[in-house]
This record gives C-alpha cells, sequence and structure tokens, in this order.
C-alpha cells in the first residue's frame, strides 16, 4: 500500500476485502488509503464510496 500511495499522492486506496476485518481496515487508513469494501459488492455502496471519495478530493471539500 505504501507503494501504491507514494505513487499517487492525491488518489485515495479503495481495498476490496472478503470479509469484514477492523485490522485490515486501520492499515489501510494508516497508509493514506480510504475505505475497505467488503464482497459481495453491493452497487450502491461502491458507487457512495466513489462518490465521497471524488467529494473529498475536491478543491471545495478541503476548504471547508
Amino acid at each position: 500500500m505504501d507503494g501504491l500511495a507514494a505513487s499517487s499522492p492525491r488518489s485515495y486506496i479503495i481495498l476490496i476485502s472478503p470479509k469484514k476485518d477492523d485490522h485490515l481496515w486501520w492499515d489501510v487508513l494508516n497508509h493514506r488509503g480510504f475505505d475497505v469494501l467488503i464482497r459481495p459488492l453491493r452497487e450502491e455502496h461502491v458507487l457512495r464510496m466513489i462518490d465521497t471519495a471524488i467529494l473529498s478530493l475536491s478543491p471545495v471539500a478541503s476548504c471547508s
């Protein structure tokens, strides 16, 4: 994850996991990741996560 985060500092990492794992979630956040989605994926969760990540990247979000 460090290599991924370093290769594109403005990107957010969204990891997909087969099960809920709080340690994995904390590891993702500690490596500048955004969140962990649990399989099976549900379209509404994926779209909400992508929308949230995009909004947090926008200059307007960082000004508030």
